[in-house]
């Protein structure tokens, strides 16, 4: 099965061994998406709602990428350190996805990969024609 490794460059270079996301047939997985911009710097955990923002347009990146929409999410995992960043997250969440509704779990860890990160979210979408050269994109 051929695979496609996503690392968009409107995205910041991975910060270890691993892409952004995978392509395996029309089946798109992101990797854990974390507050950093493009530049590579985290966003300032003193801004939860810069934090969130940042984390969701990184998602929608490497959607873009993938040939994807937030409207073919199927799954995503969200880890806050913090329970009282769900309504924030919940928020944001319906800012981007409006009325789809994917599976989603929600956690609440003691850490993250970075230090200074709120949340991490990861994702599984199937892109809707099932090509893997579809370019819809929200």
């Amino acid at each position: 099965m051929p695979r496609q490794m996503l690392s968009p460059e409107t995205v910041h270079k991975p910060t270890t061994y691993y892409s952004h996301g995978i392509v395996i047939d029309n089946v798109v997985y992101l990797a854990g998406q974390a507050p950093h911009d493009v530049s590579g710097a985290v966003w300032p955990s003193s801004d939860p709602t810069g934090q969130v923002r940042y984390v969701f347009e990184n998602i929608s990146e490497v959607l873009k990428a993938a040939g994807a929409t937030f409207n073919d999410i199927v799954r995503m995992t969200v880890l806050v350190r913090h329970p009282d960043l769900f309504p924030l997250v919940w928020q944001m969440a319906e800012d981007y996805l409006g009325d789809h509704k994917p599976a989603i779990t929600g956690a609440v860890v003691e850490g993250l990969a970075g230090a200074d990160y709120l949340l991490e979210i990861d994702t599984i979408a199937i892109k809707a024609n099932g090509a893997p050269d579809d370019q819809n994109q929200q």
